[in-house]
């Protein structure tokens, strides 16, 4: 008698302070407003807030801002993810909590979220939905409603991904794991700081809801620096070492040899130059009758080819006949699982070669952890009036494969450690500026650096000053010998500029050009200059 008598008392407080603190409240999770949001620019969050705005999932304020770094309460909580995944299907018979009135604003939204799973009540069916919900219990809702269990990870091994491990409640440990599994856990500032109990904010939610509806055909809507990630031998992302050589098995003879081509472009010799764009994907290579385009000239036929390659968990089975007409097979096989057996597609293939497929040749297959999370990316290098690359990457919440195709113009890419971290970036050259001014030589281009993360390659040729600096200071050497034989150096001058402008050094750039020219009145080749840079995306006007 003497329970049931606080259980009474409990409910009739729990149930006023819902009525004195929100006596009318009708707004829902986040109050109607109009999107771009006036306090989110330049915020870390920002792509995401942005995607899940334009996806109707969130709304603002009516002051047109979003207030990313506010608190979230547990109704608001359960309307969002009953926005969010209006798919998942109830799971639990309907319970009634005794602090949400009939009239709550959130009362439907709490309830759905309570029946899919996402949610539950405290002791003597208390809901607090006025309560703000710490990061833990967001990550465990959502990762138990979406049904994730953890394979990889185990609940003793959050150590290793987490400092602040031991702050993590028992309960919520096995979620938690699956969640970091499935890479639903963003860490901002430090990513492997989790501060499980800490309220979780507007931002945080946003990105644990992005980081479940992202797909391999998207642009990154969080930054992979604060994606905390495990690797496919259950080696938490902190341990782990950045690159492991690959071993390779060859079921059948690679092909031979094509000693009439430039010596580069054998099956099994890594890539060493190349040509990306400012843009995502590079208009088609240069017609084949330009004298800068080595590899327009007849290729022998190729030999079929069939390769296995194993990376840790991972085997990839690859297979190519050019005859009578190029086919494509490949298995790939991760942990015992068989994640995609399918050829490469055709309508991938015709847009990024702009060519006829018969004139395809398979220059390299191979593995690399380009961004040392140890979950292998497969690379299948091709030729076809120019050089390309299809990059598989794994998607851990589809549990496939998707495919990057990437062009880069007349010369093949390096893959290069540009940095101590180990990790490899891609180095392009730009191979409009050889068409434009029948440059003949890879290092009279600009280069451009790109690296691969949270699936999809990045243009950070900003981020790396020193790399292209030694470079600008060749280019500018040539520059100054070629105006003293007076030789034409339009195009090296070109080169030279789009990667100042690369930096962030536009008018550095233009004050050393001119300083060449003392006196000359060189407005016209300024002009020029500035509108091929325009036209080439290195300006943007």
């Amino acid at each position: 008698m003497k329970t049931n008598r606080w259980h009474i008392i409990l409910t009739l407080v729990a149930a006023i302070a819902v009525l004195i603190t929100h006596p009318s409240q009708t707004s829902p999770a986040f109050p109607v407003g109009e999107a771009g949001f006036t306090d989110v620019q330049n915020h870390w969050a920002q792509p995401c807030i942005k995607e899940l705005a334009d996806r109707q999932i969130i709304t603002g304020y009516s002051d047109n801002t979003f207030r990313p770094n506010n608190p979230i309460t547990r109704a608001e909580f359960a309307a969002l993810v009953n926005q969010a995944f209006p798919a998942v299907q109830p799971t639990r018979r309907r319970q009634n909590f005794v602090d949400i009135p009939t009239d709550f604003w959130a009362y439907d939204a709490i309830n759905r979220a309570s029946q899919k799973g996402f949610l539950s009540g405290y002791i003597g069916s208390v809901f607090n939905p006025l309560v703000n919900i710490p990061r833990v219990q967001a990550l465990v809702a959502i990762s138990n409603g979406l049904g994730f269990k953890p394979q990889q990870l185990s609940p003793e091994q959050l150590g290793d991904v987490f400092l602040d491990s031991a702050t993590i409640p028992d309960y919520a440990k096995e979620a938690i794991a699956a969640a970091t599994e499935n890479w639903l856990v963003v860490n901002y500032p430090n990513v492997r700081q989790l501060q499980p109990n800490r309220p979780a904010t507007r931002a945080d939610v946003a990105t644990f809801i992005c980081q479940t509806i992202t797909n391999f055909g998207e642009n990154a809507l969080v930054p992979s620096q604060y994606i905390a990630r495990i690797s496919v031998d259950d080696q938490p992302l902190a341990q782990m070492p950045l690159t492991t050589p690959e071993t390779e098995a060859v079921t059948e003879s690679d092909p031979p040899e094509t000693p009439s081509i430039t010596p580069d472009i054998t099956l099994n010799k890594p890539p060493e130059t190349s040509s990306p764009e400012p843009q995502q994907i590079p208009d088609s290579p240069p017609p084949e009758n330009q004298l800068f385009q080595p590899q327009a000239e007849a290729l022998p036929p190729q030999e079929p080819i069939e390769k296995n390659i194993e990376f840790d968990n991972l085997l990839a089975e690859f297979a190519f006949n050019p005859r009578p007409t190029p086919k494509f097979s490949l298995k790939m096989t991760r942990r015992g699982e068989v994640v995609l057996d399918d050829k490469i597609p055709e309508d991938i293939l015709k847009n990024l070669t702009s060519s006829n497929l018969d004139t395809i040749r398979v220059l390299d297959i191979r593995t690399i952890d380009l961004d040392g999370d140890r979950e292998p990316e497969l690379i299948v290098d091709l030729q076809s009036r120019g050089y390309y690359s299809l990059i598989y990457h794994y998607r851990p919440l589809a549990r496939q494969y998707g495919i990057i195709p990437k062009s880069w113009g007349i010369w093949r890419y390096d893959l290069t450690e540009i940095t101590d971290d180990g990790l490899p970036r891609f180095v392009g050259y730009d191979y409009r500026f050889a068409r434009e001014f029948n440059l003949q030589s890879q290092s009279q281009v600009p280069i451009q650096v790109w690296e691969y993360r949270g699936g999809q390659l990045h243009n950070v040729t900003a981020n790396y000053p020193e790399f292209v600096t030694r470079r600008l200071a060749r280019v500018w050497r040539d520059i100054e010998q070629r105006y003293r034989q007076n030789q034409e150096i339009r195009g090296l001058l070109a080169a030279y500029m789009a990667n100042q402008y690369s930096l962030g050094q536009g008018e550095l750039g233009w004050r050393k050009v001119r300083s060449l020219f003392e006196d000359r009145n060189i407005s016209d080749l300024l002009a020029d200059l500035t509108q091929f840079l325009q036209d080439t995306g290195y300006i943007q006007s």
